[in-house]
């Protein structure tokens, strides 16, 4: 009984955090930093590879700055891997990429239903399989909307070698230089952004 009910608390406050996020959608505009991406996504997939330890998670990031607030694009990454991680079997490889600002993140599961495809990023949906599952139905729907936030497009596919494969494009990428000094990439800031 103290499982269960520790189970369904876990579950409460989910869903308590989920529809405060999905709430933030009516927050003024807040000021935007330039963010290194590719960094941002290492931190959610050194995450994910603590909370999913059964798993192998590989990471392939090209270096990238997009304008952003970190903490909704953190959300947003941390949705994405997490739901492949939760879609794959229990030894399962997640592949991530990042380059030419479009991040992909690929599970080895059993794909996505055709019929749940078309709904996938809508509030509170969950398909026919997912409905034994713990959730909240709102982790994708987030991701859509911090897309939009973003200049961002959001997409999924089932992909031609098995799994299902979520896609995040970002349109307005701040072009980075190698720093003479020290070598590292920085954004090049007399470059102006597009799309935005």
């Amino acid at each position: 009984m103290l499982a269960d009910m520790l189970e369904q608390t876990d579950e409460l406050s989910s869903l308590i955090n989920d529809l405060i996020e999905t709430a933030r959608a009516d927050e003024a505009p807040r000021l935007v930093d330039d963010i290194r991406l590719d960094e941002l996504v290492e931190n959610c997939v050194r995450r994910a590879r603590l909370t999913f330890p059964g798993l192998t998670f590989q990471a392939d990031l090209e270096p990238t700055v997009v304008e952003g607030l970190s903490d909704r694009l953190r959300r947003a990454i941390n949705n994405v891997i997490d739901n492949a991680a939760l879609h794959s079997r229990s030894d399962g490889l997640v592949v991530i990429s990042l380059t030419d600002g479009t991040l992909t993140v690929r599970d080895h599961g059993d794909g996505i239903a055709a019929a749940d495809l078309p709904n996938l990023f809508q509030r509170f949906y969950r398909g026919k399989s997912e409905r034994s599952r713990p959730g909240t139905g709102l982790g994708l729907s987030i991701v859509k909307q911090v897309a939009d936030q973003h200049a961002a497009d959001v997409s999924a596919r089932n992909h031609p070698d098995g799994g299902a494969e979520f896609a995040l494009r970002f349109r307005s990428v701040v072009p980075i230089q190698t720093g003479s000094d020290e070598g590292s990439p920085t954004p090049a800031r007399t470059t102006p952004s597009t799309g935005r």
